[in-house]
């Protein structure tokens, strides 16, 4: 037969607005990528815990990638939704949803972000900084970044905490637990919580396969028993970006991460390292129109039929 493809289209089923044209010319198959217009709309949910904020999401009709956002995103270095939620505390969003032809596609930014809670309240705003680079400040124009995220992967069931006299379930005695382990699938993606450089990327004793990160002011964090390493030696590294994936090498029961951070020869509880910490403020000549734009957002969401109170001032 002389039937020769022409043409095709390829769709990406995670990025249908991004399809690949391939096209037969003087007898070469030609791809291009294609960008096609997405539709936003704006979106508002507010919702109280009854049980973990991640099904309170859910029962709003949003999907598990918005509960990522907001906690390893917006939230990730001042909230721990491990320990800081409570039953009764509230959330209210404003956020793009992306459209092709009417159907959802996936989730775009998060405008605002107003977490009230029995332990912790935080007010999260989109806004450019002077050099027009967007980020997250509180209501008062501070930065709800810090030099560590308060955990390294999505996952937030924590299976051991930093304990000094934990009972060691292999070696049946106690030896301190100088760390946090997270349990999780082979393969979760794993982060680093921090700018810094690799000083180790390899196969470590009782560790198995680690990463190492140095950080300014003498930190350092490890990230032990991965299934898969994704950096070498000598890489330098923005925070949040990936360096492997969970698994069970060294001396490990089952899938899990385990993970430390080290000031000189002291080491750290994780889940404390950002306590009293504090985020960079906007310039002052920012912040009369950063206010305008907070106050905006926060009308729109006390104005949305789900109607939240919100609580903050100057």
């Amino acid at each position: 037969t002389n039937d020769v493809i022409q043409r095709f289209r390829y769709t990406p089923h995670g990025k249908p607005d991004q399809p690949v044209e391939v096209e037969l010319r003087d007898s070469l198959l030609v791809g291009r990528q294609l960008t096609l217009p997405l539709e936003r709309r704006t979106a508002i949910i507010a919702v109280d815990i009854e049980d973990n904020l991640s099904n309170a999401i859910s029962q709003a009709g949003e999907g598990d990638a918005l509960s990522a956002l907001l906690f390893d995103g917006i939230f990730g270095a001042v909230i721990d939704f491990q320990l800081d939620p409570r039953r009764g505390d509230r959330l209210g969003v404003v956020f793009e949803k992306l459209y092709l032809d009417g159907d959802f596609v996936r989730y775009g930014q998060v405008l605002l972000a107003d977490y009230q809670g029995q332990q912790v309240t935080k007010l999260g705003i989109r806004y450019p900084d002077g050099e027009g680079i967007e980020a997250y400040y509180d209501a008062n124009g501070e930065s709800l970044g810090r030099m560590f995220m308060l955990k390294p992967l999505s996952v937030t069931r924590i299976t051991s905490r930093f304990n000094r006299k934990r009972f060691h379930p292999i070696l049946k005695k106690r030896v301190p637990h100088l760390g946090t382990d997270y349990g999780a699938p082979t393969g979760t993606k794993v982060w680093t919580t921090a700018r810094g450089r690799v000083t180790y990327a390899g196969r470590k004793g009782g560790y198995g396969k680690l990463v190492e990160v140095t950080h300014a002011n003498g930190y350092r964090t490890r990230y032990a028993h991965l299934s898969k390493i994704f950096v070498r030696n000598g890489q330098r590294l923005q925070q949040q970006e990936r360096i492997g994936q969970v698994g069970a090498t060294g001396r490990a029961t089952g899938p899990h991460l385990h993970y430390e951070i080290i000031q000189g020869s002291r080491h750290i509880n994780p889940q404390s390292v950002n306590k009293g910490a504090t985020g960079q403020p906007l310039a002052r000549d920012r912040l009369p129109a950063f206010k305008a734009r907070r106050d905006a957002q926060l009308q729109r969401l006390a104005a949305s039929p789900q109607r939240l109170a919100a609580g903050h001032g100057d």
